[in-house]
């Protein structure tokens, strides 16, 4: 019910948050020990099936524009 959304909510805001403290680091320049090799482009697909279905009742499309293989390092656990 409503507590499930809401709580799916959180822990998608949290995700976004961490991620987006991740990529201000390496932007800053900040040394990040890698712990695994990601495929970006898989990693995309599978966030963008996460939110399929809201996306689909707001109407919206996404073409994944990652060339596939590209791969990044990223900490374990970091990117989810």
């Amino acid at each position: 019910g409503r507590l499930k959304s809401v709580l799916r909510s959180v822990d998608q805001m949290t995700s976004m948050v961490v991620d987006l403290l991740l990529l201000a680091r390496v932007e800053s320049g900040a040394h990040i020990e890698a712990d695994q090799q990601v495929e970006l482009d898989i990693l995309v697909d599978e966030l963008w099936e996460e939110q399929l279905s809201a996306a689909l009742a707001r109407k919206l499309s996404f073409t994944n524009g990652v060339e596939r293989g590209t791969q990044i390092a990223a900490p374990l656990g970091a990117l989810r």
